[in-house]
């Protein structure tokens, strides 16, 4: 499937994957299965993608290595994750979307990233990968309640040391201090004029740390 996306070159622009995704590999993947609800599965399928600039300062707040196992929670089709394989030897991925799943991992084929490490799940009701270091997730439309269920689940990881989180803030998590708020001035698409993103780094206070901590 992924050798009839003739129009992406072997080093293609991760920009906008999940639109190249959806026009060059489910649109006519769909209508060859003969769909008749495309409104629908376009509609839950649409996704834009994290400019690079902006996440070259994310992996940087993270401080994102080798060593790293990262972790991207709403993972999409999988461009973060693409991007973040350039830094860290391990990275995995959820998702709750199918449509971007597969499309997702059929992109990551031609990445360091192994497909089946972006997984169909909601990261709200699955196990996470328990030797994840370093994670990310776009927050920005959560509703509250999946806000602060983020916030809860950040304790039943033992070796996730940091997290930045890109939109909405959290409920401060227990043994968790927000270590960066930084707003950063980014185009998404080309031709668009440039928004105002902010993002905030969250990390894990070790026991020392926490003793110390008022009340």
């Amino acid at each position: 499937m992924w050798r009839e996306w003739a129009f992406l070159e072997p080093s293609f622009d991760l920009h906008s994957l999940s639109h190249r995704a959806l026009t060059g590999l489910l649109i006519p993947q769909w209508i060859r299965e003969g769909r008749t609800d495309l409104d629908n599965c376009i509609e839950s399928s649409a996704y834009g993608e994290t400019p690079r600039a902006l996440l070259e300062e994310i992996f940087q707040a993270l401080e994102l290595q080798k060593n790293d196992t990262f972790l991207d929670l709403g993972a999409g089709a999988g461009q973060v994750l693409a991007q973040a394989s350039l830094r860290a030897s391990t990275c995995y991925g959820i998702e709750r979307n199918p449509y971007l799943v597969e499309a997702g991992r059929q992109v990551l084929e031609e990445t360091a990233v192994p497909p089946e490490n972006l997984l169909l799940a909601d990261f709200l009701s699955s196990t996470w990968p328990q030797e994840a270091t370093k994670a990310f997730s776009t927050t920005a439309r959560f509703g509250s309640e999946t806000i602060e269920e983020l916030s809860r689940l950040l304790e039943t990881t033992e070796k996730l040391k940091r997290l930045v989180t890109l939109g909405r803030p959290l409920p401060p998590p227990e043994r968790w201090q927000l270590r960066l708020e930084k707003t950063v001035r980014v185009t998404w698409n080309p031709g668009e004029a440039s928004l105002a993103e902010t993002f905030q780094l969250w990390e894990r206070v070790n026991e020392k740390d926490a003793e110390r901590r008022p009340g």
